[in-house]
């Protein structure tokens, strides 16, 4: 449950970050968006995560973030990523619509599009790569123990770890990764790649 305490700001202060910072967010992602910032901004009497961390968390000081989701239809796939930086800010959002494929291969395709996309248009050498799915996250940290190791963008996702100055693989639960997740959904319409930076 999200608790917000409407004293900490002013309106127009709200009203400003919400129609500059929350652009191309989607509404899924408003109630969590919005409690940290008020959360990491202000820091006053205020919840802004449950207590089982339902939440996106930015990263560390010069750490590119990398969300990542797939969502399957009946006769296809897309996947999507998103890449923020400490202040939340979307630096890239883009998304692939896939034949239909299984739910980890799709997943392991939206973590590789974004770091792909991380490393060679952004420049990254700190990462933090976040997803929903255990299948995915997993198969990312120990490849050799999963039955996907053989796959040449899995390979891609273990070289690039071993080149980052500073690398970070983690699970999140699916209600704090909804912007992925739109992203994803959004790429059932087609491929689209934005730069908000």
């Amino acid at each position: 449950m999200y608790r917000v305490n409407f004293s900490s700001t002013s309106l127009p202060a709200l009203l400003d970050f919400l129609s500059s910072a929350l652009v191309e967010m989607g509404h899924k992602s408003l109630v969590a968006y919005v409690a940290w910032y008020w959360g990491s901004h202000l820091q006053k009497d205020f919840t802004f995560c449950s207590p089982n961390l339902l939440c996106w968390l930015p990263p560390p000081i010069g750490v590119l973030k990398i969300n990542f989701d797939a969502s399957i239809t009946a006769n296809k796939a897309a996947a999507g990523y998103v890449i923020r930086n400490t202040n939340a800010v979307l630096m890239r959002v883009g998304g692939k619509l896939l034949p239909h494929i299984s739910v980890p291969f799709a997943e392991l395709l939206a973590a590789w599009l974004g770091v792909r996309t991380a490393i060679y248009e952004l420049h990254a050498t700190y990462i933090w790569i976040e997803g929903d799915s255990s299948t995915a996250v997993s198969c990312i940290k120990n490849p050799e123990l999963q039955r996907f190791g053989h796959m040449p963008f899995l390979q891609d996702l273990i070289q690039w770890q071993g080149a980052m100055h500073f690398c970070k693989i983690t699970h999140i639960f699916r209600e704090a990764n909804q912007v992925a997740d739109y992203m994803a959904r959004l790429a059932l319409q087609g491929d689209f790649v934005k730069n908000d930076a």
